[in-house]
């Protein structure tokens, strides 16, 4: 039975999982109000996907590095520390540079948090697979809690039509200065440039742009309240911060083990490392990685625009529900394919949410009307079937390779790569090509997984010949 310093441990790894989830999801829901907080287009806020992304697997490089030199409980605190300020950086500023900025340093700390845990996982409990599934169970639980804890402080926008409608006094049109320009590359709120707006009619009279919404019931639009929302994540941060620095304290002289093995971080462990089909494979396996990650990851960071700037025109709360329950679901998959793994192999885990990912690709590829009832169940499917499969894969590739902590490191970096990097993609081409790209994208991706997959088994097989 595990003592209590091993369960405060594991809670703590735990948690910090858990603000994985809730860091690398947090701009999906909140990126129509971030857009209008920056004054950026669609292209232009996307470029937070990928500085997040980029620095968070150079992050994940970087902790192999600090855990050399210091404990690896201080380097989770510290890094829990420094990724606190810059998440509660983002918002305050009204600066994108800014916000770039701090969203790198968000990510690059994050990243020390994520392949720190799975390290400290592996060193401690090496034998013990089922405790790495419940850690990465943590980062859906964050990535389902955020658009719920971000709901309230999101801004309700509407579209132009809803405006005009909402505006219009004795049949008149609405004055021009409350006229917004909504399109899916470059959302203006044109109400808000000013910083004094004076409307007139029986019923309407109010001033200060954005500060102040018009008293009327027909109207859906309403301060947003962003920033107070990222600070609060960052605040999130303390709880585990105490909680290291107690552990650290309690079992400081535990620690020669550890630094030992941090030594070896780059020293070669595998006798077939140097060879072509170890190479071949493990360039393979980062790349399925990549996409296992990134395409449900480009997908969930998506989902809100898409609702809202497509022509389903959905309210942005709605789609933060929707976005939250796909979250939810990718959860519940990622449970039930921990469950499932210990009846069937790996390898049967991996081809089955594969496969079953292709259905809801189908459906989003314009085969199936895209009503929204058909955009809930294709996004349920897709995180259901997307849960599992880098927990699987993980448990899957330790078949052929040696996870030494390098070789960790790396697959780590393209696990966190592609969450942002993807994302970042879509948001170019939904950008360049309208929102439904997202949909083409994910159907193409969807197909591109599994015959990827098929290639890397055949590598795999060869390997073991």
């Amino acid at each position: 039975m595990p003592n209590k310093l091993t369960v405060l441990q594991v809670s703590l790894w735990w948690f910090s999982l858990l603000l994985v989830g809730v860091i690398t999801t947090v701009f999906g829901p909140t990126l129509p109000d971030l857009q209008d907080l920056y004054g950026a287009s669609l292209n232009g806020i996307s470029s937070l996907f990928l500085i997040m992304g980029l620095s968070l697997s150079f992050g994940c490089l970087v902790s192999v590095v600090l855990m050399k030199y210091l404990e690896p409980t201080m380097v989770l605190a510290l890094s829990l520390l420094l990724e606190g300020v810059c998440t509660s950086t983002i918002a305050i500023t009204q600066y994108l540079f800014i916000a770039c900025l701090a969203t790198a340093g968000s990510g690059l700390f994050i990243g020390c948090v994520f392949n720190t845990v799975v390290r400290q996982c592996n060193m401690v409990f090496p034998k013990s697979s089922s405790l790495l599934h419940l850690l990465l169970v943590a980062v859906s639980v964050g990535a389902y809690v955020t658009p719920l804890l971000a709901e309230p402080f999101l801004g309700h926008f509407c579209s132009s039509q809803q405006m005009n409608n909402s505006f219009t006094l004795n049949g008149s049109e609405p004055p021009l200065a409350f006229q917004p320009s909504v399109n899916a590359t470059n959302r203006q709120y044109s109400a808000l440039r000013t910083n004094e707006v004076a409307a007139t009619g029986p019923n309407l009279s109010f001033s200060g742009g954005r500060k102040d919404t018009p008293n009327t019931h027909q109207s859906s639009y309403f301060k947003a309240d962003v920033r107070t929302f990222y600070v609060m994540i960052g605040f999130l941060n303390i709880p585990p911060i105490i909680g290291l620095l107690i552990l650290f304290k309690v079992n400081k002289n535990g620690t020669e083990e550890q630094a030992n093995e941090s030594d070896m971080a780059f020293e070669v462990l595998d006798r077939n490392e140097n060879s072509l089909k170890f190479l071949l494979f493990l360039g393979t396996l980062l790349l399925a990685f990549v996409l296992f990650c990134g395409v449900s990851f480009a997908y969930g960071n998506f989902l809100t625009t898409y609702g809202v700037d497509s022509s389903l025109k959905l309210s942005v709360q709605r789609m933060a529900v929707m976005t939250s329950v796909y979250w939810l679901h990718h959860l519940i998959g990622r449970i039930l394919g921990t469950v499932i793994s210990t009846y069937i192999s790996q390898t049967q885990l991996i081809y089955i949410c594969l496969c079953g990912e292709l259905i809801p690709g189908i459906m989003v590829s314009g085969v199936v009307s895209l009503g929204e009832i058909s955009l809930w169940v294709a996004s349920i499917l897709i995180a259901l079937f997307a849960g599992p499969l880098v927990a699987a894969m993980f448990s899957w590739s330790r078949r052929y390779i040696y996870f030494s902590p390098f070789v960790l490191g790396l697959c780590t970096f393209a696990d966190s790569f592609g969450s942002a990097m993807l994302p970042f993609v879509a948001g170019q081409l939904m950008g360049h090509f309208g929102v439904n790209a997202l949909m083409y994208f994910f159907s193409s991706q969807s197909i591109f997984q599994l015959v990827l997959f098929i290639i890397l088994s055949g590598i795999g097989t060869l390997m073991r010949d």
